[in-house]
């Protein structure tokens, strides 16, 4: 189940954010950047937990897209840093509201006390 209800979001996710002008997974990235921004791309590898060719490929299409851009670091000119543009600092108010929605759709069935337990027993998942 859980993996056929990851695969529906994702798809609610990737319907949601086309308007956008992104993909599922590419928030993820931004999200590292509205939290801090100018970080390196091995930051990004770690925070993210992926592999170097998948945040290279997302950092050289959000970049494509003008969400973003690299520059080299000014004490070592061999590290990358990755900034967000205006575009990118602006999307992130929408970004957030499509993962409001998301979240709020799939627990629409769900009753107030049954919503709170799954928040305890998905804390709990994520902790373990």
């Amino acid at each position: 189940m859980f993996v056929a209800l990851a695969k529906r979001l994702r798809g609610e996710f990737e319907a949601r954010l086309a308007p956008l002008g992104i993909h599922a997974g590419q928030d993820r990235l931004l999200q590292e950047l509205w939290r801090e921004d100018g970080i390196t791309q091995r930051e990004l590898i770690d925070r993210l937990s992926v592999e170097p060719p998948t945040v290279t490929g997302t950092v050289q299409r959000l970049e494509r897209e003008g969400f973003l851009t690299r520059r080299p670091d000014e004490s070592n000119r061999r590290i990358q840093r990755v900034y967000l543009t205006d575009a990118g600092r602006k999307l992130e108010g929408p970004v957030r509201k499509v993962w409001r929605e998301v979240e709020a759709d799939l627990v629409t069935g769900l009753s107030k006390a049954d919503r709170k337990r799954l928040q305890v027993l998905l804390a709990q998942l994520f902790d373990s």
